[in-house]
């Protein structure tokens, strides 16, 4: 099994703030979690865990990789500049 504690890890509240934003985008287009999972080539299950951020301890937070950051910002029809803009701005909103 890999090691983790050498692995980058992003602020907890930048991963709630992906999260919150990309819940948000889905619900705003009336989208279901699988419907979402399926137009960006993804398990529902994983979506659901990247959505699950409110009782998540930081440890378990997911943190997808750029090509499924990539694949989000498609499936919800923003570009991936956009994404990150709105998950920036949610994430100052938090603090």
């Amino acid at each position: 099994m890999a090691r983790t504690e050498g692995r980058y890890r992003p602020d907890p509240a930048f991963l709630r703030a992906l999260s919150k934003v990309v819940k948000s985008l889905r619900i705003k287009k009336r989208q279901t979690q699988e419907q979402l999972a399926v137009a960006c080539n993804i398990h529902w299950r994983y979506l659901q865990e990247i959505e699950a951020s409110e009782n998540t301890p930081d440890e378990k937070l997911k943190n997808p990789s750029i090509g499924v950051f990539l694949a989000l910002s498609e499936g919800l029809g923003v570009s991936a500049t956009q994404l990150m803009a709105k998950i920036l701005k949610e994430e100052q909103s938090g603090i």
